[in-house]
């Protein structure tokens, strides 16, 4: 798909587009797990553990390390600057604007996915538009500490504090 054949011009469009980014956060989840806990004082590998593991656990991480990537940490990222920079947020669908919704979900998992990064690796590239070609991926990009980060994140999430999760049938809410 194109980016100009893909603008969500649909509720249904943008309920695709976030069970997408759900799709791409899942991919996180063993890793955020075993970071947290391989780190903390109460779990330990057996000799049996991938070197990976063990590396994790003896803070000791490579680069060929595949938990130390960065790359779904931005795949998520990527997805949810796509869907907020696309999203049509005026758009009225019984009585609601379902997209304003999608957009408090896609920023929320936009942050906590960035929160992650710096909380793991330090620092991240702060990127808020979706990169589409080869002339985005060579653009410098603000690097940011978590102080920053999280600055940047409360401005950018306040005007949804009072929004209700989203309701997608069967996801009653990201709430």
């Amino acid at each position: 798909t194109y980016e100009e054949d893909y603008r969500m011009g649909s509720d249904h469009d943008s309920l695709y587009a976030i069970v997408g980014i759900l799709s791409e956060l899942q991919k996180l989840g063993d890793r955020y797990v075993l970071l947290g806990e391989l780190r903390g004082e109460l779990m330990e590998t057996t000799d049996d553990a991938s070197r990976f593991l063990k590396q994790i656990n003896e803070f000791t991480v490579t680069k060929d390390n595949p938990y130390a990537s960065v790359k779904e940490y931005y795949a998520v990222i990527n997805n949810c600057n796509y869907a907020i920079q696309h999203l049509d947020t005026s758009l009225i669908s019984k009585g609601n604007k379902p997209n304003y919704r999608i957009m408090a979900a896609a920023k929320s998992i936009r942050a906590w996915t960035y929160l992650q990064l710096v909380l793991n690796h330090g620092s991240a590239n702060y990127i808020t538009n979706p990169i589409l070609t080869s002339d985005d991926v060579d653009k410098d990009y603000e690097v940011v500490d978590l102080s920053t980060l999280c600055d940047y994140l409360i401005q950018d999430l306040m005007p949804f504090v009072n929004e209700d999760g989203a309701n997608m049938g069967l996801f009653a809410s990201f709430k």
